[in-house]
């Protein structure tokens, strides 16, 4: 990824494991459009993990953060600092809980992240699991 361009965290949902959801749950991730699902009241806990390795030897700080569109846009932001150096991986892994409500719902929540620098981002891995379920 290019440096200062904010972009979707791709992620094919390949190898996903859906066997076990609850059954009231379609998907947790919707492939096609890159997004969280959500249901208006649903908790959810969210494990986004991925490597990464940056291609100069410029200080190079990345941000993650789930935008849900709307007049909200984009929540539970984290920074990470690549602090090895030029083309050393790095293991990034990000938990956090939070909730769904109708933002979320009607529009799912996409992973975006920016890099202060080039950087290659790789073996991308979402879990995503229900916590609460709303009434």
């Amino acid at each position: 990824m290019t440096g200062g361009i904010k972009v979707t965290l791709p992620n094919d949902a390949a190898g996903g494991i859906d066997t076990q959801k609850p059954i009231d749950i379609a998907t947790f991730y919707d492939a096609t459009n890159q997004t969280i699902t959500g249901r208006n009241g649903d908790g959810l806990n969210i494990v986004i993990e991925f490597k990464a390795r940056p291609t100069t030897a410029a200080s190079t700080r990345l941000t993650v953060a789930i935008d849900i569109g709307g007049g909200i846009g984009e929540i539970y932001k984290r920074d990470f600092v690549l602090s090895k150096g030029n083309a050393i991986e790095h293991y990034y892994l990000s938990s956090f809980t939070g909730y769904t409500l109708g933002t979320w719902q009607a529009n799912g929540g996409t992973v975006k992240i920016v890099s202060t620098a080039s950087t290659e981002i790789y073996d991308i891995r979402y879990v995503l699991t229900r916590t609460h379920k709303a009434r």
